[in-house]
């Protein structure tokens, strides 16, 4: 008995037999002007922050007749997630999840809409601003209450050294902001050393999630787009 026991725990080391109503998904997805959309998809459970699906279950994503198979892929932080790409989706565009299990347990109805397409008007790219100093952000609102955030991301520095990623939530969509470029962007550089910084704003929307699922997921639709600037260090 205690090597059956020891047997099934092995054969379940991904969570893949977890029940649906013990499942919380995390979807996402996104896109840039111009640029195929990306879709991505975590389900976590208890004692395990990524699980993996038996081969005969999937995750499926729909949008303006496209239908696409998620594959489970590796990220950069070595966790596990499904991942998948449609064609540019217009804003309005519903895309839909659906959870397919071999034996019951589906959950056909995760779905979120595309908000409106965007582009940064300011800063451009190229420009130069010092750490501390405050950077006037700017692009055309869409005249709708879709959540804004501003992300400004290290990207490459003068010498080696950790940077870091700020987020900026903006209420409805106000077309407009004046952030400051926070210091903790930079590693440790001598005074006049730079970084590249990306400045990327998304208009996100919120979805739904099937209620089959566990209390707790969630489904953000984001459209982006992006600058690269200079940050140096004063």
């Amino acid at each position: 008995m205690l090597l059956v026991s020891g047997l099934a725990a092995c054969s379940d080391s991904t969570g893949g037999s977890t029940p649906t109503s013990e499942l919380t998904p995390h979807f996402s997805v996104s896109a840039a002007p111009n640029s195929i959309t990306f879709v991505f998809g975590r389900l976590q459970a208890e004692g395990f922050a990524s699980v993996r699906l038996p081969d005969d279950d999937a995750l499926i994503a729909t949008a303006a007749g496209q239908v696409k198979q998620m594959r489970w892929t590796i990220d950069p932080v070595g966790g596990g997630q499904y991942a998948s790409s449609l064609t540019q989706l217009d804003g309005g565009t519903v895309i839909t999840i659906s959870l397919s299990r071999g034996n019951d347990g589906d959950a056909p109805n995760s779905q979120a809409t595309m908000p409106e397409p965007l582009e940064v008007t300011a800063p451009v790219a190229g420009q130069s601003v010092t750490a501390g100093d405050a950077l006037l952000v700017t692009w055309a609102p869409s005249g709708t209450p879709d959540e804004m955030q501003v992300v400004m991301r290290t990207v490459q520095c003068t010498r080696p050294g950790a940077g870091n990623t700020t987020t900026s939530t903006l209420v409805d969509d106000p077309g407009s902001a004046t952030l400051q470029v926070d210091p903790s962007l930079l590693p440790p550089l001598a005074s006049g050393e730079q970084c590249e910084v990306d400045v990327q704003v998304q208009r996100v929307s919120e979805g739904t999630v099937d209620p089959a699922y566990a209390a707790g997921g969630t489904f953000q639709a984001r459209q982006l787009d992006l600058v690269r600037i200079v940050v140096l260090q004063p």
